[in-house]
């Protein structure tokens, strides 16, 4: 994963399957969660060629926009919260009078005049990269049913030792019987 540029490795060519992960990090995220949510992935659903590992790393980065979408609507209704007029009305105990005051004040957000026009673009955006990770993921799951090779290399390897992995003819099909009619066998 070329997640940082280093001083040793300028001569090397990168990775073709590898992007620059300062490109998809804003601001002060972290690149190397990133990277390390794309290795998790790439683990996890281990890819077998260029296909398969373009719609890993695509499920990877979809989920790292959606967590990206979370933080920046966490932080509309926290600046609602700490920016809204505090209700002078408190009980004995010092929270506001009204029921559910701080839920209100963050409904409010939804508001036109307030930030309700940064929140509908947001669920937006939710919706998108929830659905391209939901495509990349019927992608993925098609490609591994509908791939022969993949099915082949899924069965090599589960077979249980190395004489059932170097037959020549795939675990899964069976060979013709080869006796005779009226053999007996």
């Amino acid at each position: 994963m070329q997640n940082q540029p280093t001083d040793t490795n300028d001569d090397l060519a990168p990775s073709p399957f590898d992007v620059d992960l300062q490109v998809l990090a804003i601001g002060a995220e972290r690149v190397n969660w990133l990277a390390s949510l794309i290795e998790t992935a790439r683990a996890d659903l281990r890819p077998r060629d260029f296909a398969e590992r373009h719609f890993v790393d695509e499920l990877a980065i979809n989920k790292w926009r959606l967590l990206r979408v979370y933080g920046m609507e966490k932080a509309v209704y926290e600046h609602q919260l700490a920016t809204a007029r505090p209700n002078s009305a408190h009980n004995a105990q010092g929270r506001p009078a009204e029921a559910n005051h701080d839920l209100y004040r963050m409904a409010r957000a939804n508001a036109r005049e307030h930030d309700g026009v940064i929140l509908a673009a947001l669920s937006r955006l939710e919706a998108r990269f929830h659905r391209q990770f939901c495509a990349a993921l019927k992608m993925l799951m098609s490609l591994r049913r509908l791939n022969p090779l993949t099915a082949i290399s899924l069965e090599k390897e589960t077979l249980p030792c190395a004489h059932c992995s170097s037959s020549s003819v795939p675990p899964s099909t069976t060979q013709p019987k080869r006796s005779k009619p009226g053999s007996g066998q």
